[in-house]
């Protein structure tokens, strides 16, 4: 199943329109249909849109078919920010958190260019029909 394919299970599990997410991704319309059609692929581009507007979709799902549709979110309840709080003693060294934090970022986003050279690799050893 390709990419596209799997994008359009989860606008049907999610009872969104093309047209509907073509207008949330910003994205011309009939883009998806073109896709579908074709042998067009989803660029990195319409994935981050994609993960912009709908946090709830697996993206690792979407690319490869590995694991469950939907992510699971930790909800935050009220009686749980007294908790937070207490904790924020350990956040204190903003500096220091922000440098850690860009340094992961960093990371992620290198890890990130290489699936995506992974990935267009692997679509060139597929043979075209």
């Amino acid at each position: 199943m390709r990419t596209i394919d799997r994008l359009q299970q989860y606008l049907a599990n999610k009872n969104i329109s093309p047209y509907t997410f073509e207008r949330n991704c910003g994205i011309a319309n009939g883009y998806l249909n073109k896709q579908t059609k074709g042998k067009g692929t989803i660029g990195s581009e319409i994935i981050e849109r994609i993960t912009e507007k709908y946090n709830d979709l697996n993206i690792t799902w979407l690319l490869t078919g590995k694991g469950q549709m939907l992510t699971t979110h930790i909800y935050i309840q009220s009686d749980q920010i007294s908790t937070l709080a207490e904790n924020e003693s350990a956040y204190s060294n903003h500096e220091q958190t922000i440098k850690t934090l860009r340094e992961k970022i960093l990371i992620l986003e290198n890890a990130l260019a290489d699936k995506e050279k992974i990935i267009r690799l692997l679509e060139q050893q597929v043979p075209s029909k």
